[in-house]
């Protein structure tokens, strides 16, 4: 039995809650952190049901609503999708006979509970639609303290909450609880945004393989592929499809990517700009964000993901560049998302 943890930058640093929360729980169930840095629960799905079969008696604890929260303040997403994204998730999860412990936490502006006042509603109605207690971190902060904010000296410079702080260990502990009380088992109930019909679907193979790359470090081993791919009819789901997603491994040195079929395309920037981390990052580019709408992919086309080196039109998703520096870069494609058209 395993509990898998889905999040952000703060669930995801070292000596974090999320740390002190598997030591607290070594003696019952190992832990594995999914959590990347910047990862909203569109992230979250993908790693999840690409990197882990989940099995009867696992738990998934689910810490990505702040990350969620940013991307709707920041103007994406703004068609619903990372609701749908949550749902599904939840549905994936209980599907396996594994549970589901939602973890709300807020960042020092209290996003979760100010800026996005509608989106949190939403996803309680979605929480108790499918049977599910959460823990509020700050509800449970002032209940405890009788303050109604989370002090400043909890966060760093960055805005993430401090490895070993009070808060870190704080949150740990309500984590802990949550999952040694025996709930999160989702109800097996009819959706209430998703269409069951229309399952995302993950791809992360393409042609030819000789473009593909291994990649590793502390949070992920996975397979990257450089531009100059190709998705055959062959090679994915079957039918008319909906792009709406691509996984790209950003990093700040630039890139720009033509993503196209026959009869359609966009150009987007593949450069990471975090002002905390200069390293490479794992993003995802949300296509409705991009042009407006998912891309639709007809049943006998290929799509094609190559370097664009013109910089026209070039579309950037939050937390890319728009203007990318030109010449080589290191950014690859690491997965494209996908549903059954409409």
């Amino acid at each position: 039995m395993t509990i898998y943890i889905l999040g952000g930058s703060s669930t995801v640093m070292s000596g974090g809650w999320a740390d002190s929360f598997a030591t607290q729980m070594v003696r019952g169930q190992a832990v594995r952190n999914l959590a990347i840095g910047a990862g909203n629960t569109l992230m979250s799905l993908v790693r999840l049901t690409e990197e882990v079969t989940l099995a009867p008696g696992d738990t998934v604890v689910w810490a990505s609503a702040i990350r969620d929260v940013m991307c709707l303040s920041k103007g994406g997403y703004r068609d619903g999708g990372l609701l749908r994204y949550t749902e599904e998730l939840i549905r994936h999860v209980g599907a396996s006979g594994a549970r589901f412990v939602p973890l709300l936490m807020d960042s020092i502006a209290r996003d979760l509970d100010v800026r996005q006042a509608p989106y949190k509603a939403a996803l309680l109605d979605l929480l108790h639609h499918y049977g599910l207690d959460w823990v509020d971190v700050t509800a449970e902060f002032t209940r405890e303290t009788g303050m109604m904010r989370v002090p400043l000296s909890f966060f760093d410079s960055t805005g993430h909450i401090i490895a070993g702080s009070e808060m870190s260990l704080f949150i740990a502990d309500l984590a802990a609880e949550a999952v040694r009380s025996g709930g999160g088992h989702v109800r097996d109930i009819a959706p209430l945004r998703v269409d069951p019909r229309r399952p995302v679907q993950v791809v992360t193979r393409f042609s030819p393989d000789t473009r593909s790359e291994a990649f590793s470090n502390r949070l992920l081993s996975t397979t990257l592929w450089t531009p100059g791919i190709a998705l055959e009819p062959g090679a994915r789901p079957e039918g008319d499809l909906e792009l709406e997603a691509l996984v790209v491994m950003a990093d700040p040195e630039g890139g720009a990517l033509q993503v196209s079929t026959a009869s359609a395309g966009f150009n987007l920037s593949a450069a990471a700009v975090v002002d905390y981390y200069s390293g490479p990052f794992l993003l995802s580019a949300y296509v409705p964000n991009l042009v407006g709408a998912p891309m639709r992919v007809a049943a006998a086309e290929t799509l094609r993901v190559d370097w664009d080196a013109t910089g026209h039109d070039l579309r950037s998703d939050l937390l890319f560049d728009p203007a990318p520096q030109p010449g080589p870069s290191r950014a690859r494609l690491a997965a494209m998302v996908f549903r059954q058209a409409a």
